[in-house]
C-alpha cells in the first residue's frame, strides 16, 4: 500500500500552474522560498502547533 504524503513547497513550486501564475506576478520560486523563510523566522514555538481538528457547524 502506497502511502500519500504531503506536497513539499518545492513540488509546489514546480507545480505548472503555480510557475504560471507567478509569472503574472512577476515572482519566482525564489523569491516565495524567501518569503516563507521570513514567515517561518517570525513564529513563536506555540505558533508552530497544529490546528485544532474541531469542526464547527456553521451559523444559521
Amino acid at each position: 500500500m502506497t502511502q500519500e504524503r504531503e506536497a513539499t513547497l518545492d513540488d509546489l513550486l514546480s507545480e505548472p500552474i503555480i510557475l504560471a501564475v507567478m509569472a503574472i506576478y512577476g515572482h519566482t520560486a525564489d523569491d516565495i522560498r524567501h518569503l516563507m523563510h521570513q514567515v517561518g523566522a517570525r513564529k513563536t514555538p506555540s505558533m508552530l502547533q497544529k490546528p485544532s481538528t474541531i469542526a464547527y457547524a456553521p451559523t444559521p
